[in-house]
């Protein structure tokens, strides 16, 4: 809409300027069209002299002597203003932008965006690498999907004191506590995830974000994934460290859930609302490690996929 001052806003400018020798009401839009007014306290003192004057039935002119009177009226008037809009003067950019724009320069021609295909898998079916196509995903955990979903064995709680060498008693509940922490492995059949897939845009503004770090590179246009994959490693060696020790394994662990957890929390597909949440985002994770799976590998890139299976059900 375009901006005026409407019954309300002159009806704010009296009430407001009545309190203040001078008020200023800006309105403005998101098309950045100002208009703008300021008050005046007007104070109009009026004197002179009243003079009555008739005639009578006789037509005789009949004038009192007349009274002195002082008046004083007080009103509140509003004047247009002028607006000047001072210029922000750019950021002069960094000197990693000015190389990215000399390679630009020098690149020539445009890279076209690798087309990744998300894998599909029968639901009567293992859960392997030769299910996509020849694909290496030898990172996903090996999966198998029964036609039936059984329910899994109640754990047993262990007797205190038995027969067995105390030894021997603390292998098995190693064995269990081990066998607790293998979460994921197998996918809940209710999923589609041959079936179902997230917006591909979708999935690409995720694996883009995650190769690059960087929650604006969706905005930035010809991001090569491939080359950003590439020299994945030695940026974010850079920035967190050799992740193998542990001094910086930790941070990094914690940024990676922090990040992924954050591009859960944008994620919206219209197509998947009737679904739930838990369903779209388990699809959603799926997409984005077949993804990741098809980039050139690295140790960063693995703790991303680690951080997504968390999501899938």
């Amino acid at each position: 809409m375009s901006t005026f001052f409407s019954g309300t806003d002159i009806s704010t400018l009296k009430s407001e300027g009545n309190d203040a020798n001078h008020f200023v009401s800006l309105i403005v839009n998101n098309a950045g069209t100002y208009t703008a007014a300021i008050t005046k306290k007007v104070t109009y003192l009026s004197k002179g002299k009243s003079v009555l004057k008739y005639n009578t039935f006789d037509n005789v002119a009949i004038e009192d002597e007349g009274t002195d009177f002082e008046r004083e009226e007080t009103v509140i008037e509003y004047y247009p203003l002028d607006i000047i809009k001072e210029e922000v003067p750019q950021t002069p950019k960094s000197e990693l932008e000015l190389r990215l724009e000399e390679v630009r320069a020098n690149a020539n021609s445009y890279v076209n965006r690798k087309v990744i295909t998300t894998p599909t898998v029968s639901v009567n079916k293992p859960y392997t690498p030769s299910n996509f196509n020849n694909k290496n995903y030898s990172n996903l955990p090996h999966i198998e999907i029964p036609s039936i979903k059984e329910e899994r064995e109640t754990a047993k709680q262990l007797e205190l004191f038995g027969s067995k060498e105390m030894g021997e008693a603390k292998k098995e509940v190693e064995a269990e506590e081990v066998e607790e922490k293998k979460e994921y492995t197998d996918l809940d059949i209710s999923i589609a995830y041959d079936d179902d897939h997230i917006n591909p845009e979708t999935v690409l503004d995720t694996v883009t974000q995650v190769v690059t770090g960087d929650i604006f590179s969706i905005y930035k246009q010809n991001v090569n994934i491939d080359k950003w994959a590439a020299n994945m490693e030695k940026l974010y060696t850079r920035r967190f460290g050799d992740i193998t020790n542990e001094a910086y394994a930790d941070s990094f662990d914690y940024w990676v859930d922090t990040f992924t957890e954050f591009l859960e929390n944008e994620l919206f597909d219209e197509n998947f609302i009737e679904k739930g949440r838990d369903y779209m985002s388990a699809i959603w994770a799926f997409d984005v490690i077949a993804k990741l799976q098809d980039l050139p590998k690295n140790k960063y890139l693995d703790k991303f996929i680690e951080s997504f299976e968390r999501w899938l059900i």
